[in-house]
Order: structure tokens, then sequence, then C-alpha cells
């Protein structure tokens, strides 16, 4: 279970002022659930979720995975921790193979346990044919598949998905939402953000939207649209568009 409780975060905006970018977001996930995040540009999404990927520190606010806070000693539990972005960016000098293996060593795992989950994964995500080649020539599609390898190498109970489709074709855009789909059986907790509402509805059965660094609900389709008083998720952020114009 992922628990976040009242998040805060603040920056300067420059101009002697402050942005709240998180503003007392609270949710919760369960173990086994795809929970879809949305929210327009500057709702807080991505600041919330590098949060909870330790890469950023709140101001305030609490995050707890299975009863253990992820902010109190981020260096240890980022091992509990998987996240992939559109901006993670791969060596363009290592393979696939030397990247999964590279990443596991820094996660603790041993030579031997490291090739075998390396393997492992190499033949779930279809791999085998690019595994061996440099990642500075392989295609965006099988970046984000090494990507998301690399973010399941240590086997996270947590991992975050922060607009993974973000620049690939129809065809691999499919392929990597049938494979995301097939990791909500593994029992672990999994954010997925994106602003394509079609792949929300598609893998997630309950999502949260987060608008000015609040949920405006957290829930299946219908329970976050009968909070709000809209009769679609489309109608919802037209409203929430126009009141920031």
């Amino acid at each position: 279970m992922l628990e976040v409780r009242d998040l805060r975060k603040h920056f300067s905006d420059g101009r002697g002022g402050e942005v709240k970018a998180l503003d007392g977001l609270s949710f919760s996930a369960a173990a086994g659930e795809a929970l879809g995040v949305l929210g327009m540009n500057g709702a807080g999404k991505s600041t919330c979720l590098k949060i909870l990927a330790t890469l950023l520190r709140p101001d305030a606010g609490t995050v707890l995975l299975d009863g253990v806070d992820l902010l109190a000693k981020p260096e240890e539990t980022r091992r509990l921790v998987g996240y992939l972005s559109c901006s993670t960016g791969l060596h363009r000098r290592l393979t696939p193979r030397e990247t999964l293996e590279f990443f596991a060593g820094l996660y603790g795992l041993e030579e031997g346990e490291a090739k075998r989950r390396a393997d492992e994964l190499i033949a779930r995500l279809g791999m085998s044919e690019f595994i061996d080649r440099p990642c500075g020539g392989l295609s965006t599609g099988q970046k984000q598949k090494v990507g998301i390898a690399r973010a399941l190498i240590h086997r996270p109970r947590l991992l975050i998905l922060d607009e993974a489709t973000s620049g690939l074709d129809v065809v691999a855009r499919q392929s990597l939402l049938h494979l995301v789909a097939g990791l909500r059986e593994e029992g672990r907790v999994m954010l997925y953000c994106s602003h394509h509402l079609e792949e929300i509805e598609a893998i997630c059965p309950r999502l949260m939207i987060i608008h000015q660094g609040r949920s405006l609900g957290c829930g299946t389709a219908a329970e976050v649209l009968a909070e709000n008083q809209a009769d679609s998720l489309p109608t919802l952020f037209s409203r929430l568009a126009g009141s920031q114009a």
C-alpha cells in the first residue's frame, strides 16, 4: 500500500514570489493496482512523482510504502522504487544488456542474480533482437523498453511511469501499453502518468486528477466525475482549463 499524506513543495517564481507545485496532496494506492495520474501542464504531477522517486525533497508531508517511510532515508529506500520518465536518458555507448547489469549492480544485486534478472526481462520485453547494440542506435520504442527494464531490474515495490509513451509511434505505443497492462498482475503499486485519457482508461481501473497541487479525487472514473459534478473527463478538464484562463 502506498500512502501519500499532505505533500507540499513550493518553488521560487524568480520574481520574489513562490509557486505552490504541491499544496497538500494526499492519496493512496493498493498493491497490485495501477493508478492513473492525470492533470494539465503545471498541475504538479511530475513534481509529485519525482518526490516519490526520491529525486526531490518535499517541504512537508509523508510517503509510506507498506509502512516504510520513503522520505526518511532516500538512499536506502530507492531500492523499493522503479522510475521511468520520457526524459530518462540512456548511455549511448552502452548496450541494453550492459545497462541492465550495471544498474542491477547499483541496486545491490550480485553478478549472477543480475545476469539472471536481465535475461528474464530481455525475454519478457522482447529485447533479444537489439540487446547487444549500443543504445545510441536504438529506436525510441526500443529505448523505452530498455528504460522499463531498467526500472524493473531490482523488482521494485513501487513502479512509476511518467509519460512513458511520449514520442512513440502508434505501433510502439500499443506494444508498450500491452506490456504495462501485464505489469499490473505482479503485486506492486504502479503509478501511470499520461496526458492521454484513453491510455489511462485502458490500463488503470482507478485514477487521480491533480489540479493546482491538490487532488480533485481518487477513485474510478465514475467516482471522480461524480465528486466533481462532471459528465466526462474531457468536460472536467475543459472546466479546469477555463478556471486558469
